[in-house]
């Protein structure tokens, strides 16, 4: 199932500045460096957590839309996920731009919406629980042509466009890391390797926020 990030985020979930101040960094000197540690912070945390921090745009792309439930054909259990639903990863999830498969006569079609509903895992609507689709009573998955990437689906996560929408854990997690690396930059100094140690407390802060964890 490739997932691909077709828009990255516009800004980062902190400036230089706030890392700066946290860090009690008064040059400007490595205002560049921070600034890249800022983005591989990010991405790190976002791959850890299985996560979308500021919004961005995926597209997800399948071979074939899942069997009905009906068929008894498994098709993606992770998470408990039912056979006739497709998940989305990356959340939060916005919102669900379009669903496009090539139809048997090789024509790119769109799923119109009336002939599918999503819902949050577990039916909940807390904001950053995983996505589910599957068709509306009545209705069904489309028939594609039997090729590779013959469905794809494109939306839209992240907890939102400004950084006051992410977790302050998250943020303080990234804040205390980028701190830490500020200060050992290097994986070897004068022939003694360096050693990120664990730090229960700090790697805690996101826990809660791994999904499927």
């Amino acid at each position: 199932m490739p997932l691909v990030l077709t828009t990255p985020p516009a800004i980062e979930p902190m400036t230089v500045g706030e890392v700066k101040s946290w860090a009690r960094v008064d040059t400007t000197d490595d205002d560049q460096l921070i600034a890249f540690m800022i983005g591989a912070a990010r991405e790190y945390v976002e791959t850890y957590t299985r996560r979308s921090l500021i919004t961005q745009q995926w597209l997800v792309i399948f071979d074939a839309f899942p069997a009905s439930f009906l068929t008894g054909v498994p098709f993606g259990q992770t998470f408990g996920i039912p056979p006739h639903a497709v998940l989305l990863e990356r959340p939060p999830i916005q919102s669900i731009q379009s669903i496009q498969y090539t139809a048997m006569d090789g024509s790119t079609q769109t799923m119109p919406t009336t002939d599918w509903k999503d819902m949050t895992f577990g039916g909940t609507l807390r904001q950053d629980n995983l996505v589910r689709i599957t068709p509306k009573f009545g209705k069904i998955w489309p028939i594609t042509l039997p090729e590779i990437g013959a469905v794809q689906i494109a939306y839209t996560a992240g907890y939102g466009a400004t950084a006051a929408s992410v977790p302050k854990a998250i943020l303080t997690w990234m804040k205390l890391r980028m701190a830490a690396l500020y200060e050992n930059r290097e994986e070897v100094v004068v022939g003694t390797r360096i050693v990120v140690a664990e730090l229960p407390y700090i790697d805690g802060l996101i826990d809660e926020y791994i999904v499927g964890a």
